[in-house]
């Protein structure tokens, strides 16, 4: 539809007056929506204004509102993307809480065994100085006896 702006301006007029006995309110005019042919012919969107009339645009159809793409499917992709983060979480917990549980299990017997090690070399340690103690004991005895033996014989001799 080419028209000059001057048919434009008194096809709006037309369509805003009602008349007095009509009880439906004047017609509203909107402007016809730019596409991208309307900017490429060298027009910029400021310079062309051009109204549709209010019926025009009452009798557009809608797209249909796709409710499975844009509501139903992020939210299943969501659930989904929930649902494996809780099962690899599950999973990691537990090998945690396995681990955990050979680690305490394993624990005691290792540090009885490490306490063992230490009272097994005490007692070893004190072994040995029960064995120095009775070479002195014995060293010192047969010292006693030489001495005892030493004395009977400068005795022996003196009183002879």
């Amino acid at each position: 539809m080419s028209s000059s702006p001057t048919a434009v301006s008194a096809i709006a007029h037309s369509d805003r007056v009602s008349s007095p006995l009509s009880s439906s309110p004047p017609k509203q005019i909107s402007p016809v929506p730019r596409t991208r042919s309307n900017q490429t012919q060298g027009t910029s969107p400021n310079k062309t204004v051009q109204n549709r009339p209010l019926s025009d645009i009452i009798g557009e159809t809608f797209p249909p509102f796709d409710h499975q793409a844009c509501i139903v499917t992020p939210f299943n992709n969501e659930l989904n993307r929930d649902a494996a983060f809780e099962r690899e979480l599950s999973s990691m917990l537990l090998d945690a809480i396995i681990e955990t549980h050979a680690w305490a299990s394993t624990r005691p017997k290792h540090e009885s065994s490490l306490a063992a090690q230490s009272i097994e070399q005490k007692i070893v340690s004190v072994m040995e100085t029960e064995k120095e103690q009775d070479k002195t004991r014995q060293q010192l005895n047969h010292f006693v006896t030489q001495i005892k033996t030493a004395l009977a014989a400068l005795t022996g001799v003196i009183g002879v």
